[in-house]
């Protein structure tokens, strides 16, 4: 079987060989490595070739005339003709010099639209005119879900019209009077402020279930023993069977081989980045000690979570009325296409909203996933129904940034938009203060100043908290008593794992948006020794396609030198400085005339806001970047890159500086930009811990660093369970000691790694559906499954059946000369009476003995009949008995 990526096709080939003829050619999918389809033949160009002519390869490859389709048509400029031997074209219908002379115009007669300023009513109008001058009129939807707006909106506003919406990137239309003709698009109806063509769906990052992945020397976490750094998987031989185990060591040295059918007492560390974890010792004790610790505090945190939860479900808040015909319009106006995670969210929080209990949500996402959206919304059906909005956000700068977003979002809406902040004059602040007072302002947007005592609302209805965990304990404090009287919403920047979310849904309300937005392109990385060179041609290059650059530099003492040097040969260029050092309202007046564009280059430290959202910075430059940590770079890389140009980053190490061996992993893991290797994982990993963090706090922050991440979760998950009356039960699971070899073969799955996937993805199946499929994909991705494996997928069926059955164990017993016991557990509730009527008809092969085993009698089998009698048996017993 070989794999290969012909650069002439979009799917990569997988060719099956039997011996030197090839039996099978298909197209397998890149992420799930599946095959797709299955074709006759593929002809492979080559990748690059040497000294190509400009249209015709060299003589020993293939003319370019061959890779068109007969039908082609050609146009060709007479100049371009001349250069090139267009013989090979003859078979072609071909059109010379088909562009018209300057002088020669010719005027269609188009017209533009008229302007209907966002207003759904003023087109109604004019298409009824237009339908009595029978036009014939083609409406146009930017994607699927603007389509299912514009139906509604016309469904309810003007049911006797039917009128066909089509689904094109077509951002403005037109009107041909002569032809009766008018092209009309939902940007021309709506009035958008911007339209983002839709690029090809590159992805920049993925949604992280679990880290599979485990390689030699990291930290692992087996459930009894605790803490120890995995060495390996070794292949040994016990008792005359080989089979796979995990090595695992501890403290002093000590080793623990764990059967990989264990796998599931043993989960790679996952804790915050930097943190070396404590090793301990087999004994166990500490290790027990420190759960037992842990276990008590998550208790009392649950429990204090589930009190203020209680408390908040019998307190009456206002319930406000469902979508009013401007929300829809105002819905049908966004000019991007929801991800589904964003729908749900914005559905969730009009839920709550609509809802008489007090709503409570957070909203989780990472910058431009479209949670200033979902606030939006939720912001408007409050302001429609009388009441006001408060957003509050950390910085003055963020505040700037939003003030601009909704003013230009809600500009054709009844809607009045204020901000508070320092960069207002003290007599503009007291006319603020009057209009919130006097309910003339219907949404705020400012920092903590909001929460002073000389804030009055005429009739607060909804606060809207960004980026909550950066406010100081004060502020934090208010916040918490306005979610007892006031409908409140979350916004958080920093990802939270998703088994977290799971085990806080009933603990918090919350809405988890995780699908990145599709068309980014990817962020173009570079990693080169330290070149001012490439440093004057990248800002250049920057700053004359209209945009802004970051240049960091994360030593405050020779920041300075920096910006000289700089200076030195890009004298033109006006940079602007930030660092930590700097005063909160210094790093304000930067930070804004950067936005504004007053400042072309942000010389700055790893301050970086990382709650901006700037759409025209899509360049960076890190010097040092070996000093930095992985998720630092993924999180600067993340500043860059949020509009629809190509970004660029760049990241430099010193000349003088010999890279480790992990420092050079980590920056060529930047490169991996269309899908996300183990070691960007990782990082995104270590992100979604510190948001664990920013949503439950410090200590238990510290707590996943002691714990590792998957554990937390899992101790959390029971104390909640615990505290709801819920029985907190441990998977049970079966035990199988007899002699069989059942393993992936290393000659079959030779990346170790790999194989610990595929072990824990086939030994984790819960249904015979599933391990079939299991089963294809082996069998289309590695070719024949050797005994072994065959072996490992039927214990896993053992598996299954011993689980339903409420089995404790099947081991080999010497006395009964290589017959298998197979014992309960004490809580298996199984007819034993039934079971012995049932084994009446295995007289001779299975008995019942002390009314808690049966012994198989299976010495006159060989090995692969025994797997098959036994599970034929378990079957039958499975159908026959009531358990």
């Amino acid at each position: 079987m070989v794999d290969l990526w012909a650069a002439n096709f979009v799917l990569p080939l997988r060719i099956i060989f039997f011996e030197n003829k090839i039996e099978e050619i298909r197209l397998f999918d890149v992420t799930t490595q599946r095959s797709k389809e299955n074709i006759q033949e593929a002809k492979i160009i080559p990748a690059s070739i040497e000294k190509q002519t400009p249209l015709a390869l060299n003589r020993n490859g293939s003319g370019f005339a061959e890779y068109f389709p007969k039908n082609t048509l050609i146009f060709w400029d007479i100049d371009v003709k001349e250069t090139v031997k267009s013989n090979e074209f003859s078979d072609f219908k071909q059109v010379e010099n088909v562009l018209l002379p300057a002088h020669e115009t010719f005027n269609f007669g188009a017209q533009d639209l008229p302007s209907f300023n966002g207003k759904f009513t003023l087109f109604l109008e004019e298409l009824e005119t237009w339908i009595k001058e029978k036009y014939k009129i083609y409406l146009y939807a930017q994607n699927r879900q603007e389509e299912e707006r514009l139906s509604a909106l016309l469904e309810e506003k003007k049911p006797e019209i039917s009128l066909p919406i089509f689904i094109g990137p077509l951002v403005n239309g037109f009107l041909l009077p002569e032809m009766k003709l008018v092209i009309i698009t939902g940007n021309d109806i709506f009035a958008r402020y911007k339209i983002h063509y839709r690029l090809p769906k590159f992805r920049s990052g993925g949604i992280l279930e679990h880290l599979s992945e485990i390689q030699p020397s990291d930290y692992i976490v087996h459930e009894q023993y605790g803490i120890g750094i995995y060495r390996g998987l070794r292949h040994l031989l016990i008792e005359n069977k080989y089979a796979d185990f995990l090595s695992l060591e501890y403290k002093g040295g000590d080793k623990l081989y764990v059967p990989i059918t264990d796998f599931r007492l043993v989960q790679k560390y996952i804790g915050p980045q930097g943190h070396r974890p404590r090793i301990y010792s087999l004994d166990g004790i500490s290790w027990e000690r420190l759960k037992q610790k842990i276990k008590e505090s998550l208790y009392n945190f649950a429990r204090e979570l589930l009190q203020v939860y209680a408390q908040r479900q019998i307190l009456p808040a206002y319930s406000f009325p469902p979508d009013s015909y401007i929300e829809k319009e105002f819905a049908a106006s966004f000019p991007y296409e929801e991800t589904p995670d964003q729908a749900k969210a914005i559905e969730e929080v009009k839920t709550d909203l609509i809802s008489s209990k007090p709503m409570d949500r957070v909203v989780i996402g990472d910058v431009g996933y479209g949670k200033t959206e979902v606030a939006m919304r939720a912001g408007l059906k409050v302001a429609l129904a009388g009441k006001q909005v408060a957003l509050l956000v950390p910085t003055t700068i963020l505040a700037e940034q939003h003030y601009r977003t909704f003013t230009e979002r809600f500009k054709e809406y009844p809607v009045n938009i204020e901000m508070l902040s320092r960069f207002r004059t003290k007599r503009e602040q007291e006319k603020i203060l009057s209009d919130l007072k006097n309910g003339l302002i219907d949404i705020i947007i400012g920092t903590h100043r909001l929460l002073q005592k000389d804030i009055g609302f005429k009739d607060l209805g909804l606060v809207v908290i960004d980026e909550e965990h950066r406010f100081g304990v004060g502020a934090k404090e208010k916040l918490k008593k306005l979610r007892f009287s006031v409908d409140t919403l979350t916004l958080s920047a920093t990802p939270i794992p998703r088994t977290l979310s799971m085990t806080l849904s009933g603990l918090r309300e919350v809405s988890v948006i995780e699908t990145p937005p599709e068309g980014r392109l990817p962020i173009e990385t570079c990693i080169s020794i330290h070149n001012d060179g490439i440093i004057k041609k990248a800002v250049l290059s920057e700053l004359n396609r209209g945009g802004q650059v970051f240049y960091v530099h994360n030593r405050i003492e020779t920041i300075l030198t920096v910006i000289n040097r700089l200076k030195n040969f890009l004298p033109e260029i006006k940079f602007g400085l930030a660092h930590g050092q700097m005063s909160a309202r210094e790093l304000e007046k930067t930070m804004h005339k950067f936005l504004t564009g007053e400042y072309a280059v942000l010389v700055s430290t790893s301050i970086i806001e990382s709650g901006l959202d700037l759409p025209r910075v899509n360049t960076l430059i890190v010097e040092n970047a070996e000093e930095f940590g992985l998720a630092q770079l993924y999180q600067l890389r993340g500043r860059i890159g949020r509009g629809d140009q190509k970004a660029y980053c760049y990241l430099f190490y010193n000349r003088d500086t010999q890279l480790t061996e992990s420092a050079l992993k980590r920056l060529q893991a930047l490169t991996e930009f269309t899908s996300l290797g183990s070691g960007m994982r990782l990082a995104l990993r270590d992100l979604e811990i510190r948001g664990a963090g920013n949503v439950l706090g410090p200590q238990q922050h510290g707590f996943i660093g002691e714990l590792g991440y998957d554990l937390y979760c899992r101790l959390l998950e029971e104390e909640v369970k615990k505290l709801r009356g819920e029985t907190v039960s441990k998977e049970k699971e079966p035990l199988f000691d007899f002699p069989l070899e059942a393993h992936l073969p290393e000659n079959y799955i030779p990346v170790s790694s790999i194989r610990i996937i595929f072990y824990k993805r086939i030994l984790s199946v819960s249904s015979t559906k599933e391990l079939k499929e299991m089963k294809d994909e082996l069998l289309d991705r590695f070719g024949k499954i050797p005994e072994p494996t065959e072996n490992l997928f039927s214990l896993a069926e053992l598996r299954i059946l011993a689980k339903k059955l409420m089995i404790k164990e099947i081991k080999s017993k010497k006395s009964l000369r290589g017959g298998l016991e197979i014992s309960f557990f004490p809580e298996a509730n199984i007819d034993r009476e039934k079971i012995k009527r049932f084994t009446e008809n295995y007289r001779g092969k299975v008995f019942f003995l002390q009314e808690k085993f049966l012994h198989l009698n299976l010495h006159n089998f060989p090995q692969e009949r025994t797997i098959f009698f036994l599970t034929k048996y378990l079957l039958n017993l499975l159908e026959n008995s009531k358990i």
